[in-house]
């Protein structure tokens, strides 16, 4: 299966996240809510100081979410100017946080589903070095955002 889009922009679950890539993600699905919740890792830098090494960042009214190893992401997302860091980063990354726009996933999910329509959702993807989360949630309460302690 083939994933295409419109366009693909950065996402700011909050407007003062770091300019970081992240290392890692775990989540945890409470299946009952709808609810995925990613504690994002990210990239250390030894040379800073930094107050959060981590954020956690909350989907509601999730329809579906799928994890893909670096090498099997089929979005093909190769969009540089939304993922390229602003400041060089040591070891390199990428700026974690996506949003697709015009999603064939999330017009295929609407599809296969028959009941809703693909405008009332989004599709998030937020990216570390070797896995790639897909999140296809309600528009109305999608992102939340606290920081990890």
């Amino acid at each position: 299966m083939s994933m295409t889009y419109g366009s693909v922009a950065r996402w700011y679950p909050v407007p003062e996240l770091a300019e970081r890539p992240a290392s890692i993600f775990d989540l945890n699905w409470q299946g009952g809510e709808q609810r995925l919740i990613a504690t994002v890792r990210y990239a250390m830098n030894a040379d800073e100081n930094e107050n959060s090494s981590s954020s956690v960042v909350t989907f509601d009214d999730v329809v579906a979410f799928q994890m893909l190893d670096e090498n099997m992401d089929v979005t093909e997302v190769t969009d540089d100017d939304a993922m390229l860091l602003k400041l060089p980063y040591p070891y390199g990354g990428r700026w974690p946080y996506l949003q697709v726009h015009a999603s064939d996933w999330i017009k295929q999910l609407a599809e296969r589903d028959g009941t809703w329509d693909a405008a009332d959702f989004q599709h998030f993807v937020i990216t570390s070095r070797n896995m790639h989360l897909h999140v296809a949630c309600h528009t109305p309460s999608c992102t939340g955002y606290d920081p990890a302690v």
